[in-house]
């Protein structure tokens, strides 16, 4: 094990606590560079570019997740924030930025006034969907060609739901671009794109608490959900296939043996619907692991080595045991010392996160027959949430915000209101 020593650092502030998946990395204007979402437990939204904070929202309930994607299938992303309390936010960050240059030249005048300053934004669709939501990820889960929006709740269930417009997505995107085109006025694609709801399509319940969930792509079956269950299993869900319905299907796992294991069927509630998937439990590495309940990070898509397919995925328990894995055959990576919080994926290696910052990145290798090579990273701040990813930032102090650019990073937000922004070559 290898230890790195990262000098350059950006710290940016925020206010209020934030829970583990309400930060987030993504394009969230459509201008090609990465911006970084936060969002707090008072309801509080900011965005930052660099080192500044250039967006702000507030009143939106207390977030416990944020996702920055292409949600109404139009080729164009949009900011997803989702609370506790079941509210889903939807943002355009990218009109509500430029919102400007569609006004009179005055108006432009008295705007570039206060241009250091964040600005103010609103969602353009609030919806109620369901309470107690603790993470969330985007794409397509049915292989429907569209990107749903996957949610794990607290108790034990896991949603999928897709956006609903009155146009198709090929209207829909002619339309978009017609709007980046001519700079039609905000009502024209309100109408056209924006007039719309996210419909529930299938639901999951399990026997034990959710740890985590993340999308992973295998060759045989295209995009599958893997769910992290207690004690090192997880569960996979595949060939999914939704036909519009608003509420598919509702299965639950049935309980496991004595030992907590879950049990290889689920029980279907609803055998007339017309939706189909296949589940698989795969139990890794029970028999070593000092806790058979201990809360279970999964992440997907990672290169066992670096000629290999992204046919593997990473997996990580709280009390600190990291596996790779691949179906249900594992590999012991590393026994950790310290608690999980946390595991990312980035180019097909994998990050794991410790409460106390220790950070640990796997690396893959050129040669199979040579093991991955792991870098530690000592944070030494007590850490809230983490997140590994592109943001985009300057070259050098010296660089106006025209230079920036996507550049990996490592990004901590502590207990004490700051987020450390490190950016990473070895990433």
């Amino acid at each position: 094990m290898r230890s790195l020593s990262l000098v350059e650092c950006i710290e940016v502030k925020f206010s209020g606590k934030i829970l583990k998946d309400a930060l987030c990395l993504g394009d969230c204007d459509n201008d090609g560079l990465s911006e970084l979402v936060v969002g707090n437990t008072d309801g509080e939204l900011f965005i930052y570019r660099g080192d500044k904070c250039i967006c702000k929202s507030n009143e939106l309930g207390t977030i416990s997740a944020i996702v920055v994607g292409d949600l109404l299938n139009i080729s164009k992303n949009v900011t997803i924030v989702i609370t506790i309390e079941g509210w889903c936010h939807i943002f355009d960050v990218e009109y509500e930025l430029h919102v400007d240059d569609i006004k009179d030249d005055q108006s432009s005048i008295e705007a570039s006034a206060s241009i250091a300053e964040f600005r103010m934004i609103q969602p353009f669709h609030s919806q109620r969907i369901v309470c107690n939501i603790k993470g969330a990820k985007l794409g397509d889960a049915n292989n429907d060609g569209k990107n749903e929006l996957i949610v794990g709740l607290t108790d034990r269930v896991l949603r999928t739901y897709q956006w609903s417009s009155e146009l198709d997505v090929e209207e829909s995107v002619q339309k978009t671009e017609e709007w980046q085109k001519w700079e039609y006025a905000r009502s024209e694609i309100n109408d056209m794109v924006y007039n719309g709801q996210l419909v529930a399509l299938n639901k999951w319940e399990f026997a034990n608490q959710i740890g985590s969930v993340t999308l992973h792509y295998e060759r045989d079956k295209g995009t599958c959900i893997l769910v992290g269950q207690p004690g090192g299993t997880v569960s996979k869900i595949s060939n999914v296939t939704s036909s519009g319905q608003k509420e598919s299907e509702e299965v639950s796992a049935t309980e496991g043996n004595e030992q907590g294991q879950n049990a290889n069927n689920l029980r279907s509630r609803n055998p007339s619907s017309s939706s189909t998937f296949d589940v698989e439990h795969y139990s890794l590495n029970l028999g070593k692991i000092q806790n058979p309940t201990t809360s279970t990070e999964v992440v997907g898509n990672i290169y066992p080595y670096e000629a290999a397919e992204a046919d593997h995925y990473a997996v990580a328990t709280l009390d600190g045991t990291v596996m790779l894995c691949h179906e249900d055959s594992f590999e012991i990576i590393t026994q950790l010392e310290t608690p999980v919080l946390a595991l990312e994926s980035l180019n097909g290696s994998f990050v794991i996160i410790g409460w106390e910052g220790e950070t640990y990145l796997v690396k893959r290798t050129l040669d199979p027959e040579v093991e991955n090579c792991i870098i530690r990273f000592n944070f030494e701040e007590s850490v809230a949430a983490f997140k590994v990813g592109r943001y985009a930032l300057s070259q050098n102090d010296h660089d106006e915000t025209t230079h920036l650019k996507n550049r990996n990073c490592f990004v901590y937000a502590t207990f004490h209101e700051s987020i450390y922004i490190y950016p990473n070559q070895f990433l």
